[in-house]
């Protein structure tokens, strides 16, 4: 569709919407010139609506399959094992999977949105709970309604990891380096990335399960440890939502002459012929409860979504952003590039890759052109 608006005071205001299935390329041939090849014209993005059902919370690897990296896993503390035992032997695996990945490992689900993938972190620990509690450990017998670990969030956002006396003395949690930047538990982990609670001699706490020959220490019997007696919550210091949103923004570039940028990322520089740049945002509002004056240990959180055909910039909203067309002369076609970026984690640190943004055969996604000639 194309809406027209000529010699408005000398000045030619031209719209242009162009709709494209399948592809993130929209391109056009008219029949007949768009613009006038006299006057000099700035346009802008008026519109901009895409799907966003096949662009996942943590992105896709070089393959372009959805991202499925481990996060953490749950292994069995046993007293006398070593740190290369207790990473890899399958002796201390537990009984059931406690790995947790960027998708879920049992159900296959990729995650879309900010809230589905705290969901199942949450669900992770009780879906632990409920399955140990089944086998029992020492210390808690076999159905005994015991509750070994539980994941939370606390009003800042932080991941709260509530373990009982039972899973500290019993159990450990293994971390990768993405896991552990992502989640915001460096403190909490020794050198191998393993986090734990060892409770000394002096009832203090330390995160090295290893004594001094390098082995799990024995607690119950060693003079320089104690047995841990009660639920010890370890919190995330830093809040999920630093690194969880991966969907960095999305660009629409044109092959129209128009003003180029130069723009360095990562420390290389490139040219930037974007027109318009939308960023990915994840809003949250913290409610609080409170009973008699008193504030409850339960935080609800409500978590901005962008869910199905998703409008990043609507015809209604101001118009900011303008670029100088360089050239109307014989202006017939039209080609636009649709393209998002991704933050990914490499080498211990978060850089940003650029790819077509992902649209399949029974999608679609519209944008629309503002031409303004100059005075």
């Amino acid at each position: 569709m194309t809406d027209v608006t000529l010699n408005r005071h000398g000045v030619d205001h031209v719209a242009f919407t162009m709709t494209t299935t399948g592809s993130s390329v929209a391109s056009a041939t008219l029949d007949k010139l768009l613009l006038d090849p006299t006057k000099e014209y700035v346009l802008r993005v008026n519109e901009l609506n895409a799907p966003t059902s096949g662009i996942p919370l943590f992105g896709f690897d070089s393959a372009g399959v959805s991202l499925n990296s481990p996060l953490f896993v749950i292994r069995k503390r046993v007293v006398g094992t070593t740190p290369v035992q207790f990473n890899t032997a399958p002796l201390y695996s537990t009984d059931f999977v406690t790995v947790f990945n960027t998708q879920n490992v049992i159900t296959n689900q990729v995650f879309y949105t900010a809230a589905s993938f705290i969901t199942s972190l949450a669900k992770h620990g009780n879906n632990f709970t409920q399955q140990q509690d089944g086998i029992g450990a020492p210390g808690a017998p076999a159905n005994s309604q015991h509750e070994y670990l539980r994941i939370r969030l606390n009003g800042d956002g932080g991941v709260e990891w509530i373990g009982s006396s039972t899973f500290w003395e019993n159990f450990a949690i293994k971390f990768t380096e993405y896991g552990k930047v992502l989640l915001g538990v460096a403190p909490y982990l020794d050198e191998n990335l393993t986090m734990s609670v060892t409770t000394l001699a002096d009832y203090s706490i330390t995160h090295n399960m290893y004594d001094a020959n390098g082995l799990v220490a024995d607690t119950a019997n060693d003079p320089l440890y104690r047995v841990t007696a009660s639920t010890i919550r370890l919190t995330s210091t830093t809040s999920i939502f630093k690194h969880l949103e991966h969907r960095y923004f999305v660009s629409l570039e044109t092959d129209l002459m128009v003003q180029s940028q130069i723009k360095v990322v990562d420390g290389k520089e490139t040219i930037d012929r974007s027109i318009a740049k939308k960023y990915f945002s994840s809003p949250a509002k913290v409610l609080l409860q409170s009973s008699d004056g008193l504030l409850s240990d339960d935080v609800d959180f409500e978590i901005g979504t962008v869910l199905g055909q998703h409008s990043f910039i609507k015809k209604t909203e101001p118009s900011r952003h303008w670029v100088t067309l360089k050239s109307s002369y014989e202006l017939r076609y039209f080609r636009c590039h649709l393209y998002i970026t991704y933050r990914r984690f490499q080498d211990g640190k978060f850089l940003m890759t650029r790819m077509k943004y992902p649209i399949s055969q029974d999608d679609s996604y519209t944008l629309g052109l503002e031409f303004v000639s100059k005075v």
